[in-house]
């Protein structure tokens, strides 16, 4: 047998296979990992504001939900002023679309298949119409879906910087007993 050529066993086979099961897993849980990498993140920026606020005296839970108050009255206050200016934007464009969609037929010459762009609206109205709504549908359900991972995120965090010297304990003893191998 050649030098070069090595021969597979049944060892490299068994490995390839649990390295492809294991990415195909990590593939299927990657919203949970994303989850918890952002929870790992917010509890790593979070963590010197309730260590700090546990020196001073503070007891650790009300240190904890110290800076999630504060998250979330910044997070407020700066959606709140934006709420009326995006009201009178979407009162604008409902309010402009007729003649958006002049504009729009001008743009092409007047006609959409020999007919008006009023009268091609009109005619399709109802698949615009399905349209528009399931595409509603679909971004809600994306934005409600982005909510709750976000909520779901903070609360694993706050549970991780209510634990974290367990955490921290259990963490290094892994990493201990995996070089010992």
């Amino acid at each position: 047998m050649h030098f070069l050529i090595k021969k597979i066993s049944q060892n490299d086979i068994v490995i390839a296979l649990l390295v492809a099961i294991g990415l195909w897993i990590a593939y299927e849980l990657r919203l949970l990992l994303v989850i918890l990498f952002l929870a790992f993140i917010v509890m790593s920026g979070f963590l010197p504001i309730v260590n700090f606020l546990k020196r001073k005296g503070m007891p650790a839970i009300m240190a904890i939900f110290v800076p999630y108050v504060l998250l979330t009255v910044i997070v407020i206050g700066i959606i709140m002023p934006m709420i009326p200016l995006f009201g009178f934007q979407f009162k604008m464009l409902f309010a402009n679309i007729p003649q958006y969609a002049q504009a729009a037929g001008n743009a092409l010459n007047g006609n959409a298949g020999g007919l008006s762009i009023g009268a091609f609206i009109k005619n399709n109205a109802q698949s615009i119409i399905d349209m528009i709504s399931s595409n509603l549908v679909l971004a809600t359900g994306h934005a409600i879906s982005g909510i709750l991972s976000l909520f779901t995120a903070l609360v694993l965090s706050f549970y991780m910087l209510l634990d974290h010297e367990r955490f921290k304990k259990q963490f290094a003893a892994f990493l201990s007993s995996s070089r010992r191998v």
